[in-house]
């Protein structure tokens, strides 16, 4: 698209919030006008983009729980000036004191005679998951971003205890998974 078009939209008003959450704000405001034609609004949570949107509401996600944010909006047109952004409007998460799911369906498999990996199915909660705790014979081992983890330097053909649990980004935890076992194999050096 070209244009001579160098006028900008009116700044987005009456920003409002709502429907907030441990993650989540949900935001509307009045549309913006245009010489020729508004194409997209901008969401900031304390001056970082978090999205975009052709309507006038959004939801903004992935957000802290039991934090501030300042909320504003801006406007863009198809020729790509912009509004200033809106006056901030001040909205707070909530606190987050839910842990997540326990992780479930634990499972070993890729079994040596120093190592076997844990999968297991990814654990649910109201602010997102942020890790898992992996523990052997009950011990912490490793913290996980995924939904597996590779055990190394183990001794062969010795048996151990293996479960998981999950926490959030508030540091909730769930509770430990049922204990499984999981045996090494013989060292392929011994064979």
């Amino acid at each position: 698209y070209t244009s001579n078009d160098n006028q900008a939209p009116t700044v987005p008003t009456n920003v409002s919030l709502s429907d907030i959450t441990t993650a989540t704000i949900a935001i509307s405001w009045t549309a913006s006008t245009d010489n020729v034609a508004v194409t997209k609004y901008e969401i900031y949570a304390n001056g970082n983009l978090n999205g975009e949107t052709t309507n006038t509401n959004y939801t903004a996600t992935g957000l802290n729980s039991n934090t501030s944010y300042a909320i504003t909006v801006l406007a863009k047109d198809i020729a790509n000036n912009q509004s200033e952004q809106s006056t901030a409007v001040n909205g707070t998460t909530l606190t987050d004191t839910t842990p997540p799911t326990i992780p479930q369906n634990v499972s070993i498999s890729n079994e040596t005679g120093t190592s076997f990996k844990i999968t297991w199915n990814a654990s649910n909660d109201d602010s997102g998951v942020t890790g898992y705790d992996v523990f052997i014979n009950d011990a912490f081992k490793e913290t996980s971003t995924t939904t597996s983890y590779t055990v190394i330097g183990l001794d062969s053909e010795t048996t151990y205890s293996v479960s998981v649990l999950s926490k959030d980004s508030a540091n909730n935890k769930s509770a430990k998974s049922q204990a499984i076992n999981a045996t090494t194999k013989v060292s392929s050096s011994e064979c």
